[in-house]
This record gives C-alpha cells, sequence and structure tokens, in this order.
C-alpha cells in the first residue's frame, strides 16, 4: 500500500474521532498504534489531525 492510501485511511478515521469535535486518550492511543502498524511517522499524524480540526472551524 503506498503512503498516500495510508494517509487517506488515517484522515478518514481522525475524522470520526474528531466528528464530536475532540478526542480522548483512548482515541489518541489508537491513532498512535494504528500509525505504528501502517508506518506513518507521529509528526504526519499530527500534522493530519490539525488540517481536520482546522477545517471543521471554517
Amino acid at each position: 500500500m503506498d503512503k498516500g492510501k495510508k494517509k487517506e485511511i488515517i484522515r478518514n478515521i481522525w475524522e470520526i474521532i474528531l466528528s464530536d469535535g475532540n478526542s480522548d486518550i483512548y482515541e489518541e492511543n489508537l491513532m498512535r498504534r494504528l500509525a505504528g502498524l501502517l508506518y506513518i511517522d507521529d509528526k504526519t499524524i499530527g500534522e493530519i489531525k490539525l488540517n481536520i480540526q482546522t477545517d471543521q472551524k471554517k
């Protein structure tokens, strides 16, 4: 699987997690674990999360 598809999966999951406006420690832990399994670094995960949060505020 290429990195673009992996990022899309992470983005979709973040959108679900952040649909209520926040995330708790269990959801954050889930994302770290999934990122590890998909070999996506923490910086990328954080950037995706920030982009979604910014989009939701608009």
